[in-house]
């Protein structure tokens, strides 16, 4: 049963496109130059790394190498001396990396390159913002400014880290309420919005894609997301507990701050260091074309973050595969009889993903709905135009994946209902083929019951009448002829019976219609 593409006129806006940053060649490849400066070419730290980049003893080369982010400089100790961390200094980090982290990412000014710095510790952190003088004394200053004036660029603080104390000391620097700390604290397991117009911040949760170690021996750089792993699981009969949980991820953007904070690393980091890197500084990628450079604002930041984990969710390709899969499976069930209760758990499990989809496309619809209303027009959020418009696209992407889904689903349920028909008619099918065997069967006791009615007469002494022997004796043979006769009829009968009893082999059943 093969499910059918929607064709979007050319002049329909093109949705984000997950893939469009992973084959942009970026300069230094699977390096991101995030140390605030311009120059070509690789310096003897980066030629250093290159050359002994296998840092981790006995691991393997693996085929897909991660990207790494290039700090501004190393984080001093208070000696002087930089710090060393596993052998090699830490202004190289790998975006997959687990560990613990606080990075500081901010931009000087409008078209400068972005730099970022790696703290481990809270406690350097809050040293070097008051050596910086980061935090406003002010919160509310930065929403009262005047639209015409020039944007700045924001600061985002990156935390990755499972210890609750760090969370709570760094977000004490920043008038968020108990609430949001504990929302942090405790990731939800799904998307929401929540909106402190009093203390002037807004707070996200997002489910992002989780790095799966075993996916880098792969050959395609597309990065699968939960749901399509959950639809490649149901299609192969695998638990649901093979399919990596997603990462949830706490944003809270203030008017010039924003900040990130997870448990753990997720690929849509990696894609959106790629887009401020491109869109922010006044160089990008040689294989792009030249564009308007945009201020990395905290709205900027997060409406492209939005974007990219919109556009990761989930696309037509996964739908199309897993419903001609499951077209081939239901349409197979006649052949392989032992394969039918594995067809039904396939298509409840395909049921489930589309219907865990439906509702993370319905939540995400809510809250870009909600940024959109008129009355937000007025927030810092939804002041800037271009992230009006990004927010846009994520809206459009999102109201054609949910009509991919509803048409995937309704395909489903078609698939379910010509399994059951199928099943059911297989079912009637051999019904009627019982019931035919039972009326041969009776058919068969009628004819052979005179018969056992003669033997059993016989068997009560009484007289022969064509017995030549008795007294006596009779020789007319006309009865034992005409009771032969009445018995070879009987037994000719019961031989038809019997023969289409055991050598028919098709018993067809047919439609009242017909």
């Amino acid at each position: 049963m093969k499910s059918r593409q929607r064709r979007a006129p050319l002049s329909e806006g093109v949705a984000f496109s997950y893939e469009l940053f992973g084959s942009v060649d970026i300069k230094n490849e699977e390096f991101l130059n995030f140390t605030g400066e311009k120059g070509p070419g690789h310096n003897s730290e980066i030629t250093e790394f290159l050359r002994n980049k296998s840092f981790a003893h006995g691991r393997e080369p693996v085929a897909r190498q991660p990207s790494y982010l290039q700090f501004q400089q190393a984080v001093d100790v208070g000696n002087g001396t930089a710090e060393e961390l596993g052998g090699r200094n830490n202004s190289f980090v790998s975006l997959e990396d687990a560990a613990q982290h606080v990075w500081f990412i901010s931009q000087r000014s409008s078209g400068a390159m972005p730099f970022a710095r790696n703290f481990t510790t809270a406690d350097r952190f809050l040293k070097y913002a008051d050596e910086h003088s980061l935090f406003p004394t002010e919160p509310q200053e930065a929403e009262m400014e005047a639209p015409n004036e020039p944007l700045t660029a924001a600061k985002w603080l990156d935390i990755q880290t499972t210890n609750k104390a760090l969370i709570t000391e760094l977000l004490t620097q920043f008038p968020v309420s108990e609430e949001t700390i504990n929302n942090c604290h405790y990731l939800d397991g799904m998307d929401a919005l929540s909106a402190h117009s009093a203390l002037g911040y807004f707070f996200f949760n997002l489910m992002c894609t989780p790095i799966v170690p075993e996916e880098e021996t792969g050959r395609s750089r597309q990065t699968k997301s939960v749901i399509q792993r959950s639809l490649e699981a149901a299609m192969e009969d695998k638990p649901r507990s093979s399919v990596p949980a997603a990462v949830p991820v706490a944003v809270i953007v203030f008017p010039r701050w924003i900040i990130t904070v997870h448990e753990k690393p997720f690929h849509e980091l990696g894609d959106l260091l790629r887009f401020l890197h491109i869109n922010c500084s006044d160089h990008g990628s040689s294989a792009t074309p030249r564009r308007r450079r945009q201020v990395m604002t905290a709205p900027f930041i997060f409406s492209s973050f939005f974007q990219i984990v919109v556009g990761h969710q989930l696309d037509t390709v996964s739908l199309t595969t897993a419903l001609d899969r499951m077209g081939d499976y239901v349409f197979k069930v006649e052949e392989k009889a032992k394969e039918r209760e594995e067809v039904i758990k396939r298509i409840t499990n395909v049921r489930r993903s589309f219907a865990e989809c439906a509702a993370e496309l319905t939540r995400r619809e809510h809250i870009v709905s909600i940024l959109l209303q008129p009355h937000m027009m007025n927030s810092f959020l939804t002041q800037e135009r271009v992230v009006c418009q990004q927010l846009e696209s994520a809206r459009a992407h999102l109201l054609r994946l949910s009509k991919d889904v509803g048409d995937s689903r309704d395909t489903v349920v078609v698939t379910n209902w010509y399994h059951n028909a199928t099943r059911t008619w297989k079912i009637i099918c051999r019904g009627n083929k019982a019931t035919r065997q039972m009326l041969l069967l009776l058919e068969i006791m009628n004819i052979i019951y005179p018969v056992v009615a003669f033997q059993m007469l016989y068997t009560m002494n009484v007289p022969v009448p064509f017995d030549s022997g008795g007294d006596p004796p009779v020789t007319n043979l006309y009865a034992f002829f005409v009771v032969m006769g009445i018995i070879l009829l009987y037994l000719l009968l019961c031989t038809r019976a019997g023969y289409a009893l055991f050598k028919r082999k098709r018993w067809s059943t047919r439609l009242l219609a017909e």
